[in-house]
């Protein structure tokens, strides 16, 4: 009997050994990426976009050849993460190792401002909006084998990161939905994940204090879909115009593209915490992230931004603070942090408690507090001034002491389990709090100490 092979709608199928795919900005070309065997081979910018474009990272030069490693890493990191992921592929039947079919398929609603077509029509299709079927998802999170990602025989997932979410439009008159043709998503919509009950409620905690804080975040909203927490989060690379005709899209890349890593390498320690393997450290370290001050349009904020991002991080125990979970707007004039995002008070869940990067030597192993000699140690590799570094620390506690205080006295209403979590989340907090209040004042001086010794 001879075999049939099914095609499903929408998939991208491979027909030879060399395929390409165009990489476009709006209706710009930039550059074409070539694939062998489906594998990421070969990425060239085009001649228009050599002459008024500009390099998409600090690892693809608008000038002279672009390293097959360069290119794979740049355009692997665009790939979603986690059990989402994994089930999408699965409906899909696209194998993690087919770069050209993932690319292909997911690459219209890649993040930033970049999508990736094998011609400029694919882009030029009518705006199309499908409004999300609310029964229909509090369906599908209420089974725990459920598969959030594919909608009307699309997925509906392109930001990195293993959380749970999808993609929508938040339409300003017909509420949320799927966007199709000319129009992309403007929100991402996270859900709890079955093994870290109360995610919805911190994260959405964590942001308001990081919003107190003065740290740059986007709007964020707790809502209901039957029994369940979801937070709605309003895209930093994505924007309507003022008439909502057209979603402006902006050109953003995270740390490990920045870097040129492997998305494994967000971590400093990629093969985790284990007696054998915790002294593999080839991941992204603090010192190199504070180093992107080379590339910044402006040197000095940049670094304060970083510095106030890694304190509050610090200071509310989100210890999973790897490089993926920042990104940068890139355009001629060099890179810009964006808004912050994934901020959660880890120590309430049962995840690893180690740090994504160390202070020094240090990685606060099982949710230890690290000491005055730590922060030095910190301060001293990303060479930053000791007093500068305990004066953030001072500025944040200072305002998270009372922020604290007046978002526990003004909560929307919740559950009690939800409740019960924020009152955890409080002691936490205000230990810590108190911890460093105390260990930040002298860093100048274990600096000192520090060269000398």
């Amino acid at each position: 009997m001879r075999g049939c092979r099914i095609h499903k709608p929408g998939r991208l199928m491979a027909g030879s050994e060399h395929q390409t795919l165009g990489l476009y900005m709006g209706q710009q070309h930039v550059a074409t990426i070539q694939f062998e065997y489906t594998r990421i081979h070969h990425f060239e910018y085009t001649p228009e976009w050599r002459q008024q474009g500009f390099a998409l990272s600090p690892h693809l030069p608008l000038q002279g050849p672009t390293g097959e490693k360069a290119a794979n890493l740049f355009l692997r990191n665009m790939f979603p993460e986690g059990s989402v992921f994994d089930k999408a592929l699965q409906y899909l039947a696209i194998s993690k190792e087919n770069h050209f079919a993932i690319l292909g398929t997911l690459g219209l609603e890649a993040p930033g401002s970049l999508a990736l077509a094998a011609n400029i029509e694919q882009l030029q299709q009518p705006a199309q909006f499908q409004p999300l079927d609310l029964h229909e998802l509090e369906k599908r999170l209420n089974d725990s084998d459920r598969n959030l990602a594919i909608w009307n025989g699309k997925v509906r997932l392109s930001a990195a990161g293993v959380q749970d979410k999808i993609n929508v439009m938040k339409h300003p008159t017909q509420g949320l939905g799927f966007a199709d043709g000319a129009w992309v998503s403007t929100h991402l919509l996270k859900f709890e994940s079955p093994n870290a009950p109360g995610l919805v409620i911190n994260e959405w905690f964590t942001l308001q204090l990081a919003k107190a804080a003065g740290l740059p975040v986007n709007h964020a909203e707790k809502i209901q879909i039957g029994k369940h927490s979801a937070l709605l989060v309003e895209r930093f690379d994505r924007r309507f115009n003022k008439d909502h005709t057209h979603v402006q899209r902006k050109h953003t890349i995270d740390g490990c593209q920045l870097l040129n890593r492997d998305a494994l390498q967000k971590y400093e320690r990629p093969l985790a915490h284990g007696k054998h393997t915790r002294h593999i450290r080839d991941g992204v370290s603090f010192s190199e992230l504070f180093a992107t001050r080379r590339w910044a349009k402006q040197p000095a904020k940049h670094t304060l931004q970083l510095l106030d991002w890694t304190v509050f991080n610090l200071l509310v125990g989100n210890a999973d603070c790897h490089a993926k979970n920042l990104s940068f707007f890139v355009d001629a004039q060099g890179i810009e942090l964006s808004p912050f995002y994934d901020l959660v008070n880890v120590l309430l869940f049962d995840f690893a408690h180690d740090w994504a990067m160390g202070l020094g030597d240090e990685f606060l192993d099982n949710g230890s507090l690290p000491s005055t000699y730590d922060l030095a140690c910190f301060a001293h590799a990303c060479e930053l001034p000791g007093r500068l570094v305990s004066q953030r620390f001072e500025n944040q506690i200072n305002i998270l002491v009372s922020a604290a205080k007046s978002l526990f006295s003004q909560l929307p209403p919740l559950s009690k389990f939800e409740r019960q979590h924020l009152h955890q989340y409080q002691q936490i907090l205000d230990a810590r709090l108190r911890h460093f209040q105390q260990n930040a004042k002298g860093i100048q001086r274990a600096i000192s100490d520090l060269i000398l010794s």
